[in-house]
């Protein structure tokens, strides 16, 4: 309702100063014209003799800021005795509440009492009374003085202040949604944010494990080839898939669910090669797709032909790991290519989408089809929710060579998981090790989606939690990619309309607090409002997917704040 009313025309709102022995019958006189005039609850005079000092504090505070006019009653001995001594010490009360006026810039109305004089040499907090025009009351025809005061406080205006304020949130939320002005990554990622909530988690886990960050499915199983080294492809010598083919074998038959290769089996073999090396990993792979395991291999590229490996295995997942953006990293989950002459774009999705959820491209295309951004679910439409970004690749594709200039890409913002996570052994296995065992455990794998990728290879990325970071391999960034889809937790920004809400509600905020501060309003309010506004994007992150913008919301709280005060105008007299 205050801010309705700052905003829209209004009757003013007066605050009578006076001295009682200078000019109550004066003052009591000019209160009951101008209640007449604007109503009791418009006009403020304090009627009360020998109030306690903290009262009075209190009071003035809670009325004077709230003031539109400030009406000073001037008589004869305002600011001085009748033998002449001084009266403007530091704990007068008329001073204190001239004084507090003006530090709040109400604007000062100073009245002359039966032909008394504007007082000079006041103190300093106070000295700009003397410099302002000054209307006059006469005990002979007082009723005419009231209405020319009551005529000069009667300006029915809307608030400038209250104008500018608004004004600056408008832009500031008109700005967040059509994205004129860019903070940069940090704004668009929340640096902070996340860090913070993740070391806040960290934290809270060591006290309670009932408080942890959720972690990842116990049905992923991470198989870390660690003695073998790839090459730029991602491709391992062909003198291995003898040894993928007895792996296929061992985790079929031990009724995993599906089997992703992070690896890359693009490169055509010749015939030697086809029955040396190809022939073992072709049939394991049709005996597994036979026994209900899903196998899918990376290096998928748009346009080119599945080699006879690929065709085994029957899905080709896309294997970039994607990128770093400040804190955060992203990684692409599905790829569409305008191709002209061709009425359908080709579809290209990644490896640990594939491996999440066993549906074929037609499916997804069909289902791209219909939806402008790719949605994550299964087929009957259950628990969906949309990637992180919808972004068209510029001229430098170099993050994921298998993309070109003007390709559109849905991203996916994982939720970064601690260092630790995929080094127990239930999580993750070496594959010469697991190799090396007559028998592997039936109950480790029963179910499992197998994520099968080099520990040492060269596609690796420096990754970040809470304030530490450090590289990590590229599958277990597919294990955490996969981990984030199967839990349906990855991190959804918050879109420009809603920031651009936020952004106006800050801004409100911003107004309340300046406007209900008064003389107590400094800057601990805004530092301790943007805190609390930090603090729940960050609660918010911790418990939820959704990451929260707050630069321009912080921007908006601070700039309304200290716009919100008034400007005192120049009172000229009669």
């Amino acid at each position: 309702m205050r801010l309705l009313r700052r905003l829209t025309p209004h009757p003013p709102r007066v605050f009578l100063s006076y001295r009682r022995k200078d000019s109550k019958d004066a003052t009591g006189r000019l209160y009951r014209a101008l209640s007449e005039t604007f109503g009791d609850e418009a006009v403020f005079m304090d009627t009360v003799d020998d109030r306690p000092a903290e009262d009075f504090a209190q009071l003035i505070r809670k009325e004077i800021p709230k003031s539109d006019w400030m009406v000073v009653m001037i008589g004869r001995h305002w600011a001085v005795d009748a033998d002449g001594t001084k009266r403007m010490s530091d704990g007068d009360y008329v001073r204190m509440e001239v004084a507090l006026a003006i530090r709040e810039k109400v604007p000062l109305v100073p009245v002359l009492i039966d032909g008394a004089d504007m007082p000079g040499n006041l103190p300093a907090d106070i000295a700009p009374v003397a410099a302002l025009g000054a209307l006059e009351a006469h005990h002979t025809h007082f009723d005419d003085d009231a209405a020319r005061i009551a005529k000069f406080v009667d300006r029915r205006i809307v608030t400038t202040q209250g104008l500018g304020s608004v004004a600056i949130a408008l832009i500031l939320a008109f700005l967040t949604f059509q994205r004129g002005f860019d903070l940069g990554e940090w704004a668009r990622t929340e640096d902070l944010t996340m860090s913070v909530g993740d070391l806040l988690s960290k934290t809270i886990c060591s006290v309670s494990t009932k408080l942890c960050p959720l972690p990842p499915p116990p049905n992923i199983v991470v198989v870390g080839i660690e003695n073998q080294k790839a090459n730029e492809d991602l491709e391992l010598p062909k003198s291995l898939r003898p040894d993928f083919a007895r792996l296929v074998d061992m985790l079929s038959k031990a009724h995993a669910r599906t089997i992703a290769f992070d690896l890359a089996f693009d490169r055509p073999s010749t015939l030697a090669e086809i029955r040396e090396f190809d022939r073992p990993l072709i049939k394991a792979m049709l005996r597994a797709r036979n026994a209900h395991t899903r196998v899918v291999v990376g290096g998928g590229r748009f346009g080119r032909k599945p080699t006879l490996v690929e065709r085994a295995a029957g899905v080709r997942g896309l294997a970039c790991i994607g990128k770093r953006y400040g804190y955060a990293t992203v990684t692409p989950v599905a790829a569409l290519r305008t191709i002209p002459g061709q009425p359908r774009r080709p579809l290209l999705l990644s490896l640990p989408l594939l491996a999440a959820y066993p549906l074929d491209e037609d499916w997804w295309a069909t289902f791209w089809d219909a939806r402008p951004q790719i949605l994550l679910g299964d087929t009957a439409g259950d628990d969906l929710f949309a990637g992180s970004f919808v972004e068209e690749v510029g001229d430098d594709p170099r993050d994921c060579p298998e993309f070109e200039k003007g390709d559109t890409v849905v991203t996916l913002m994982r939720r970064p998981s601690p260092p630790d996570t995929w080094e127990p052994a239930s999580r993750r296995v070496s594959f010469e090790k697991l190799l090396a065992t007559p028998s592997i455990p039936t109950d480790q794998f029963k179910g499992a989606v197998v994520l099968v990728g080099l520990m040492n290879g060269r596609d690796h990325l420096t990754t970040t939690f809470a304030f530490g970071s450090g590289e990590r391999p590229g599958v277990l960034l597919h294990a955490d990619t996969l981990s984030n889809l199967m839990q349906r937790r990855a991190v959804q920004p918050l879109s420009d309309r809603a920031t651009a809400v936020l952004t106006l509600c800050a801004g409100l905020l911003g107004w309340i607090l300046r406007r209900s501060g008064g003389a107590t309003a400094s800057v601990i309010v805004p530092v301790v409002a943007g805190i609390a506004v930090f603090l729940v994007p960050v609660i918010v992150y911790m418990r939820t997917p959704l990451l929260v913008s707050i630069p321009y919301a912080l921007i908006a709280l601070i700039l309304v704040y200290l716009r919100a005060g008034r400007p005192v105008p120049r009172v000229r007299g009669s």
